[in-house]
């Protein structure tokens, strides 16, 4: 009473007021060799890689088919790990898509009198109007024959088979028609089967005949319709075949009631029980080996000697079988394993100011120009600082973000390689009126004209007549008069 303690949680290890994440992962076996152990906050779990699934003691193939993942129009084939989706025939893609082949694109499909028509993974050849035939090998012309009807006309009946005015006719499918085919009392004796002006009837499966008349196939009279030791019994259209009493059938003959009843005492646990000529024996599965009474384990990473698994990939042995793994970097395309181009799928992470390249299995990342690496960073090199840039004279270098340039000083111009002095003064808005130009280094001087001052930007006449100064310009009665600016009319 009065206190309390700490306990960590299932997982973690501690005194309590700190607890430690226990890496389960460090125990051995703690999954099977199959699986790779990947350690979580108080917990871990078995990876078995992709296209598997951890059932808790095996890793167990996903059948990627039942989600149906390929395309209606492809057949999905589920392997080990993976899959693969084929399209049909009649369809070309990848298998998750396909799309319908257009037959009638190529040329010579049909015969030159037909009409080519595709059709979903197929494609049909109808004659043209006035001719007659299948539409592949042949269509033959229609003799359209000219009737006298005492008028000098004509008229069209249609052929036998088909319906119409004459002008038009179409096919009457006599397979609609009640009993067009022969039956017996309760089913259908013969398949009909209609054609462009007529039809045909075929006898099912166990009668023969011209299929308008058809009669039972005794299939018993057959010496090979049975096994020797078993009774052959005829019914309409097929058969069936019978043990003798005391016998029952497994997979094709007649055995002993109690032939493979017992063969547990004596097969493997793992091992099949084949009948073979009224006896039996035992068969190891696919992955095993042995006589069937004993039946091990079959290390096939070890009996290929590195050739179960493609390039790039570990092989772990399973139990009747094994799997293939990709090394990291590495990715399985159904049979091979190929190089993962982490800079193409942007799965990198490379600093700012730099390129990532890639490396089979792996990538690296290589500063850009201007930039040069400082542990897990990309800074900028200060070219002008380091002195790697040789600016000419009158100038400065000025360093940018991944680069530097050279800047030539204010009065001063590029001239190629060079800086060279600016001559202001060849530019007449330089200086002002009553003034003169003259160019100096780098810049330049603007020298009023001889009776003028400079006042801010401008050159001013200078007044002598109230310069104190310049009294002694006029004397003995004179006086200085200013010039004006004048015109004659």
């Amino acid at each position: 009473m009065g206190s309390y303690e700490c306990a960590c949680r299932e997982g973690f290890v501690g005194e309590g007021r700190k607890c430690d994440d226990i890496n389960e992962c460090a125990q051995p076996n703690i999954c099977p060799s199959v699986t790779t152990c990947v350690n979580t906050d108080g917990s871990y779990y078995c990876d078995c890689g992709k296209g598997y699934n951890f059932s808790g003691t095996n890793c167990i193939d996903i059948n990627e088919c039942e989600a149906k993942i390929c395309s209606s129009n492809a057949t999905c084939t589920n392997s080990p790990g993976s899959y693969t989706c084929q399209c049909l025939k009649g369809f070309l893609g990848n298998g998750s898509v396909c799309e319908d082949v257009d037959e009638c694109s190529t040329p010579s499909q049909c015969h030159f009198n037909s009409i080519c028509t595709n059709l979903p993974g197929s494609y049909s050849c109808p004659c043209k109007v006035g001719y007659s035939g299948n539409g592949m090998p042949q269509c033959n012309d229609i003799n359209e024959c000219l009737v006298d009807n005492g008028a000098s006309g004509y008229q069209c009946v249609c052929d036998l088979g088909f319906n119409g005015n004459g002008l038009t006719c179409s096919d009457i499918d006599e397979c609609q028609m009640d009993n067009i085919c022969p039956q017996n009392d309760t089913n259908s004796l013969a398949l009909c089967f209609n054609t462009n002006g007529s039809y045909f009837c075929q006898c099912k499966d166990g009668y023969q005949g011209d299929g308008f008349v058809c009669d039972d196939v005794n299939e018993c009279e057959l010496s090979t319709a049975c096994e020797r030791n078993m009774t052959c019994n005829n019914i309409p259209g097929s058969y069936n075949c019978s043990c003798v009493i005391g016998r029952v059938y497994e997979k094709g003959t007649c055995v002993d009631e109690d032939t493979c009843m017992n063969s547990s005492t004596n097969c493997h646990p793992l091992a099949e029980c084949l009948v073979f000529q009224g006896s039996y024996f035992c068969q190891c599965p696919k992955g095993y080996e042995g006589n069937g009474t004993d039946c091990w384990d079959v290390n096939e990473c070890d009996q290929s000697q590195g050739h179960a698994c493609p390039s790039f990939s570990h092989c772990f042995n399973t139990n009747g079988s094994y799997i293939c793994t990709c090394w990291e970097g590495f990715q399985s395309n159904g049979t091979l394993c190929e190089d993962i181009d982490e800079c193409t799928n942007r799965s990198f992470v490379c600093p700012d100011n730099s390129t990532c390249r890639n490396l089979e299995g792996s990538y690296n990342c290589l500063c850009d120009q201007g930039f040069s690496e400082n542990g897990s960073l990309c800074l900028d090199i200060n070219e002008c600082f380091l002195g790697l840039i040789k600016c000419p004279n009158f100038s400065n270098c000025i360093n940018k973000i991944g680069y530097s340039i050279c800047e030539c000083w204010e009065g001063y111009q590029a001239s190629g390689t060079e800086c060279s002095d600016i001559n202001e003064c060849t530019y007449n808005t330089t200086c002002p009126e009553k003034s003169t130009c003259v160019n100096t280094n780098g810049s330049y001087q603007c020298l009023c004209d001889i009776g003028f001052v400079s006042t801010g930007d401008l050159c001013l006449d200078i007044d002598e007549c109230i310069d104190k100064q310049q009294e002694d310009l006029c004397n003995n009665g004179t006086s200085v008069i200013k010039p004006i600016n004048f015109f004659l009319l």
